[in-house]
């Protein structure tokens, strides 16, 4: 398996405007490669993830943002949308396992220690399900990138 990179820059602009948590917008495609689906996802322009959604109870070992910011943008647009597209094949999708692992490889590569980026997935793992199941019932078909892979 190779190791995740981060083949662009996270530009985000935050569009918060009077809501009680943090509202973050791409302002361009976002790549990275994932050793874990060995591919290349590209989040679009335009996505807008609330950063970590952490419990309370946890954030004093795993505390939002940070070192996690981008690894919370490819985790949110995998899980929101089961899916990544890639320039041969078109849509791959993955499952919440994968998505899971994506994030925190993604962590680890950013330079999270290995013992935080493993907390930070073992809260996915426990509590991640609703949020799986909450996209579930509002999923709709994922846009390609708006540049090319």
């Amino acid at each position: 398996m190779n190791a995740a990179a981060f083949l662009t820059d996270l530009k985000v602009l935050d569009i918060t405007e009077g809501k009680e948590t943090s509202t973050l917008q791409l302002m361009a495609d976002f790549r990275v490669y994932s050793g874990v689906l060995d591919a290349i996802v590209s989040v679009p322009a335009g996505f807008v993830c609330d950063g970590e959604s952490i419990p309370l109870c946890v954030q004093w070992v795993a505390p939002p943002f940070g070192l996690s910011r981008r690894a919370a943008f490819v985790h949110d647009y995998l899980y929101r949308n089961r899916g990544y597209y890639d320039a041969t094949v078109g849509f791959h999708p993955v499952t919440r396992t994968q998505a899971d692992a994506v994030y925190r490889e993604l962590c680890e590569a950013k330079g999270l220690s290995s013992w935080r980026s493993n907390v930070r997935w073992a809260v996915l793992r426990l509590v991640g399900w609703k949020a799986w199941n909450d996209d579930s019932r509002q999923h709709e078909a994922p846009q390609p990138p708006t540049t090319r892979l």
